[in-house]
Order: structure tokens, then sequence, then C-alpha cells
């Protein structure tokens, strides 16, 4: 009776770890495409936040990332995107081509989400981004604290005039100089071209036509990174630091490294790390049916050496194409 009993338990137990095996995991209940502008670490700060709290929450994401900033790429991607038969899209669009798609996208059933870049209500349920306006004026409030009056100073100029959010940002800074810092030499005659050998040739050129500049004014995240290598191949660490633009996404070790040495004496930052998040939050509080603002704005962060460890530092190296 005993051995008949302890193998019929025997069955019982074997059966049960057969229906553990065999019953599939549990989908995730929905699927939610992720389109930034481009691969550079500055847009990918955006992606990857927004994937880690689409594993946070249980939701399934299609990435798509264009190699460079394209609308057709974009467009590309879109489709392909909506193909996978995603529910909503969390977005940061190049332009107004994404309008048009976007809306028939929406008027299917498909929510939207922008990041960073705000598009009509017909194109997008919701809006997650941050005021550049606020950015602008504490990036150049950052600046003046960094100088002293009396001092020489520069500001690395954007050569594009058509970018009208850096043109913003010098002009603050310019204003805020000579209201706060009137003895101060400020330096504005040397342009930033574009990222790569002629950008990093500028930087230098700055350096060695003004060799008593103390801090550098750096309106966007490559001509931050050029002006950085510029100070340590030319042998300025701790006699003239940068204070630049970026995103919390982008710290990359060489940041990272410039930041701890003093080389970068701040980093104003997009807390992309924020939107990303914020933004898959939205699109699933919508597919859940919850009220979601049609604008949320995340505030700006300074970082610098006494709060660089709370921020994560990521990869330099390329993101890949997907």
């Amino acid at each position: 009776m005993i051995s008949t009993l302890l193998s019929a338990r025997g069955i019982f137990r074997g059966c049960v770890l057969t229906l553990l095996l065999t019953v599939p995991a549990f989908a995730a209940p929905f699927k939610v495409g992720v389109l930034v502008k481009d691969r550079t670490p500055y847009w990918h700060g955006f992606e990857a936040s927004a994937c880690e709290a689409a594993t946070a929450l249980n939701v399934e994401a299609v990435a798509k990332t264009p190699a460079m900033l394209s609308a057709p790429l974009q467009l590309k991607y879109l489709e392909q995107i909506a193909q996978a038969g995603v529910q909503a899209i969390v977005i940061s669009p190049v332009g107004d081509e994404l309008v048009a798609p976007l809306s028939a996208l929406k008027k299917k059933g498909v929510h939207i989400v922008t990041l960073n870049t705000e598009l009509t209500a017909a194109a997008a349920d919701a809006f997650v981004g941050t005021d550049f306006s606020k950015m602008t004026d504490l990036g150049a409030k950052t600046f003046a604290e960094r100088v002293s009056d009396g001092e020489e100073a520069a500001v690395f100029r954007i050569a594009d005039i058509n970018m009208t959010g850096f043109s913003d940002r010098e002009q603050a800074a310019l204003k805020i100089m000579k209201q706060d810092r009137p003895k101060t030499a400020l330096r504005t005659d040397v342009f930033f071209p574009g990222a790569g050998p002629q950008g990093l040739a500028q930087a230098k050129r700055l350096l060695e036509k003004y060799p008593a500049c103390k801090a550098v004014f750096a309106g966007g995240y490559e001509a931050t990174v050029a002006m950085v290598r510029a100070i340590k191949e030319t042998g300025r660490t701790g006699k003239t630091s940068v204070v630049g633009f970026g995103t919390t996404g982008a710290i990359t070790q060489e940041v990272a490294e410039a930041i701890e040495s003093g080389v970068l004496a701040a980093l104003v930052c997009v807390d992309s790390a924020a939107i990303g998040r914020k933004g898959m939050e939205t699109a699933v509080a919508l597919l859940e049916k919850k009220p979601v603002l049609p604008a949320i704005m995340v505030d700006n962060v300074v970082v610098t050496r006494a709060n660089l460890k709370n921020y994560k530092v990521v990869s330099s190296a390329p993101v890949p194409a997907t």
C-alpha cells in the first residue's frame, strides 16, 4: 500500500514538473516602438532609457535607429515599426515630414508620444521634453559663475547661423557676462565648424590665439567634446576649463574623465534618461487608458564633479545599426 502511494506521488510530481516546463512564458501585454533621430551618443540616451523602462514595465520595445539625421530614413524605420504591430510609438521626430504618417497611425489607434520635439495634437497624444529657454539661461548662469570678473574667457561660436538654439545660448552667455562680469575680456571670434578634424583644429586655434583664456562656453555637445580634446592635447589641463551642453545619456567615458579632471567644469544637460523613461511610461499609461498630460516637462541638470556619480557613464562606441 505504502509503495503504491509513493509510486503515485512520484508520478504526480513528474506531471507537475512536465507542466511547468511546457507552459509558455507570458507574453508582454503591449508592444511599443522606439524611434530616435540618429545613432549619436546624444540621441542614443533617449532610446536606451526608453527601452530600459519598457523592460521594467514588462513591455516589448521595438527599437529602430537611423544611421544619420534623415527624414527619409526615419520614415523608413517608422514604417517598419508600424508593420511590427506596435500599439504605441515613442519617437523623437526629425521634422514636419513625420506629421502626416504619425497622424495616419494615430487615426488607426496607435498612440504617439514625442520626445524633445513637439508636434501638433493631430500627430501625437503627448509630448515629453524640456524647456530649452530655461536650459539656455541655466547654461549662461553656469558659465558666469565659473569666471571671475576681469579674467579672459571665450565663446566657441557655432558656425551654422541656421542653428537658432545654439545662437540663443551664445547670446544669453554674452548678455549675462556683460551684466555680471563687465571687466571680463570675452572673445567671440573663433567658430566651431562641426565635428571632426576641422572642429578640433578650430578649438586648438582658439586656445593658441587666447592663451590666457580661463573658461570657454561651448553651446553644443560636439563643440564641447572638441574643446575638451583641444585642452588635453595642448597641455592646458588646469589652465582652461569648459562649460558645455549635452545630455545625461551622452556622458561617455571621455566626458566623465574630463569632468573628473576639471577640464569640463560643468555639462548643462537635457535629462535624456528621465525623458526617455517618462516617454515610455506615458505610452504605457495611454495603452492602459489612464489619463496623461498633453505636455510633460522634465527639468535640466548640471553635471559636475560633485554629482557625476549620480549618472551613468556610457560607452563611446557607435550604437549598432538596427
